[in-house]
């Protein structure tokens, strides 16, 4: 993870740990949107908003998400501190893999190349690791400039 997500993440857990459980899970969710949310490149914008959701280890979420063919994008994912282990896998709409990360960490990322997709990419994440009952999880999308 990089040092400036790392950061975020560290300044999220302390304002996190001494809250109430249900502030505690709103907190979470606002921490996760803003690291999601962060460029890593002046050259990347924002598609709409980070999407979270609550998985149970070894369960996946799909997202459908809407590109202009001939454009570049990269969909960055993320977790929360009780997860190690999350995994990104991209498909075109007839199932055709376009890009996936499976490593072992917690900041995965896909890359869809001009001309590898149709309007829409199908992104399947995967909660690998989780010390927690849930964890929530995420992921954004940016089109490079």
């Amino acid at each position: 993870m990089n040092a400036n997500w790392k950061a975020l993440l560290i300044a999220g857990a302390a304002a996190i740990a001494t809250a109430g459980a249900a502030t505690a899970q709103l907190a979470v969710d606002e921490h996760l949107r803003k690291v999601l949310e962060a460029p890593l490149s002046s050259k990347e914008v924002l598609e709409g908003r980070a999407q979270l959701v609550e998985l149970a280890e070894g369960e996946t979420r799909e997202f459908v998400l809407e590109v202009y063919p001939d454009e570049r994008y990269t969909i960055y994912g993320a977790c929360d501190d009780d997860c190690s282990d999350i995994n990104l896998m991209a498909h075109t709409r007839a199932g055709d893999l376009v890009d996936d990360d499976m490593e072992d960490d917690d900041e995965p990322l896909v890359i869809i190349e001009p001309g590898e997709s149709d309007r829409e990419v199908r992104v399947t994440l995967s909660l690998e690791s989780c010390e927690a009952d849930t964890c929530i999880a995420g992921i954004a999308m940016f089109r490079s400039r």
